[in-house]
C-alpha cells in the first residue's frame, strides 16, 4: 500500500524541481516503500524522530529532486516539539542548483 501512495504522490507532484516531506512511515533505512521513487529523486533522512520524546526511527524523511542543492538536513529538537506531536520536525536548507548560497 505504501509503494503505491509513494506513486500516487509521484505523479501529482509533476515534473521540475520537486520536495516532498513527511512520515513516510519506513522502518528500513533504504528498502520497502522507498523503492518507489524514481531516479530523479533522492530521499534523504534527516535523524531520528519518532517518537518525539525518546527517538529511535527515521520515520519522517525528505525527497528532493536532483534540481535541489542540499546544504543542510536535520531534526529539531525543543521541548515544544516534543509536546506538539509524537514526530519531532525534520528541516532541510536547499537551493536550486546553479544559484549562488545567500
Amino acid at each position: 500500500r505504501r509503494r503505491q501512495q509513494v506513486r500516487v504522490a509521484c505523479a501529482a507532484a509533476g515534473r521540475g524541481p520537486r520536495v516532498l516531506m513527511g512520515d513516510f512511515n519506513e522502518w528500513a533505512p533504504r528498502g520497502g516503500a522507498l523503492q518507489a521513487f524514481p531516479g530523479d529523486l533522492s530521499v534523504l533522512a534527516p535523524g531520528r524522530s519518532f517518537p518525539a520524546r525518546r527517538p529511535l526511527g527515521q520515520l519522517d524523511r525528505i525527497v528532493a529532486s536532483h534540481d535541489w542543492v542540499v546544504d543542510g538536513i536535520g531534526v529539531h529538537h525543543s521541548p515544544l516539539a516534543q509536546q506538539a506531536s509524537d514526530h519531532l520536525p525534520v528541516w532541510a536548507r536547499l537551493r536550486l542548483s546553479g544559484k549562488a548560497p545567500a
